[in-house]
C-alpha cells in the first residue's frame, strides 16, 4: 500500500512539472527538478530524472531511464564563427541538429553537451566532462573534452542482455531507498 502511494505521489509531482514548464513531449513519469531551463521542444521518455538547475536548448531527444544530475547543460555548438570581417554575434547560425540521448543514461553533475551530439544508449558521463562528439552505448566517458574511461560492462554479453532487459515492458521501476 504504502508503494502504490509514494508511486502515485511521484506521479503527480511529475505531472505538476510539466505543465509547470508546458512539457507536452515529456512522458508523465519523467521527474523535473525545480529552477531548470528546457526547451519546450524537448521530447524525454519514461522515467527520466531532470535534475535542478539544468539548462537544455532546443531538439533535444532523450530516451528512457535517463538521469540527468545537477546543472547538466545542453547548449551550444551553434554559431558560425568563420566569417571574415562579421562579428559572431552577427554571423548567423548554421541548420540546428538534434541531440540525441539514449535509452538509460547517466550525465554526471555540471556535465557539458554540445548540441548535436548523440550519447548512445547505456552510456555514462562522468560529472563535470565537456562532451563535444558522440558517445558509444554502453561506455563510460568523463573529462574535458569527454574521453572513453572503460566499458559499462564487463563483457559484451552482459551488454546486450542489459540493453535487451530495458528495452523490454518488464522492467523493475522500483525507486531506491533515501538514505
Amino acid at each position: 500500500m504504502l508503494r502504490l502511494l509514494t508511486t502515485g505521489f511521484r506521479h503527480l509531482r511529475c505531472l505538476a512539472a510539466l505543465i509547470r514548464y508546458g512539457l507536452w513531449h515529456v512522458h508523465f513519469t519523467t521527474l523535473v527538478s525545480r529552477r531548470v531551463s528546457v526547451s519546450r521542444d524537448i521530447s524525454c521518455g519514461k522515467y527520466c530524472f531532470i535534475g535542478p538547475d539544468c539548462h537544455i536548448g532546443p531538439r533535444v531527444i532523450i530516451g528512457n531511464y535517463v538521469m540527468l544530475g545537477p546543472a547538466v547543460m545542453i547548449i551550444g555548438n551553434d554559431h558560425n564563427f568563420d566569417r571574415v570581417g562579421v562579428p559572431i554575434i552577427f554571423s548567423g547560425r548554421p541548420p540546428q541538429r538534434a541531440t540525441e540521448i539514449g535509452d538509460d543514461v547517466w550525465i554526471g553533475a555540471r556535465s557539458i553537451v554540445l548540441r548535436g551530439v548523440c550519447i548512445g544508449a547505456g552510456a555514462v558521463i562522468a560529472a563535470g566532462s565537456v562532451v563535444t562528439g558522440d558517445v558509444p552505448p554502453l561506455t563510460v566517458y568523463g573529462g574535458t573534452p569527454a574521453r572513453h574511461i572503460r566499458r559499462r560492462f564487463v563483457s559484451f554479453e552482459e551488454g546486450d542482455r542489459h540493453l535487451k532487459l530495458i528495452r523490454s515492458d518488464d522492467v523493475d521501476v522500483t525507486f531506491a531507498e533515501k538514505l
